[in-house]
């Protein structure tokens, strides 16, 4: 049996680790800092699609494979399908999440804003990594404004980090 005081951690000790685990600490950092906001705005998205179909008989029906232009069969999920589509900056994931779990699912929904591989069988924002969480913030439109002020805030301080080196040497 290996005690885990045999292992050899030199490993960790070259330069090409060290800087690894730093960018492994500032994307779990960043993850957890924009987190809850991604959540807020997944509810409100929910909360915003079950608003426009309030006219519609809500409907927990798995209506299978859903594409950009299929009839489902079902007013309330074509609103839905519809209001995601104009939302989605790309192509929605439609295999990420099946109808049966739009209508009371705010995760199901950001699912869709996410690649079509690897998030289909996830249950919670939190068993979601850094690219899921990216690709929901960069494929729906609703975060638009929020990335662009957060872009411009970052040019402006990398001109000031700029200037601020210039005028030291």
């Amino acid at each position: 049996m290996i005690c885990f005081h045999e292992i050899n951690m030199g490993v960790f000790d070259s330069h090409e680790a060290k800087n690894w685990l730093k960018q492994w600490l500032a994307v779990f950092t960043t993850w957890t800092a924009i987190l809850p906001s991604v959540k807020i705005e997944a509810q409100q998205l929910h909360t915003y699609l079950l608003r426009l179909a309030a006219n519609q008989s809500p409907c927990s029906l798995n209506h299978g494979k859903v594409t950009n232009k299929s009839q489902i069969g079902c007013r309330f999920h074509e609103i839905f399908r519809d209001e995601i589509l104009l939302q989605h900056k790309q192509q929605p994931s439609w295999r990420n999440a099946p109808t049966d779990t739009w209508h009371n699912d705010e995760f199901a929904i950001a699912k869709l804003f996410m690649q079509p591989s690897g998030y289909d069988d996830k249950t919670s924002f939190e068993q979601v990594d850094f690219n899921g969480i990216a690709a929901f913030i960069f494929n729906c439109g609703r975060f638009s404004a929020t990335t662009e002020a957060l872009s411009d805030q970052t040019v402006k301080y990398c001109e000031i980090k700029s200037s601020e080196r210039t005028t030291v040497e």
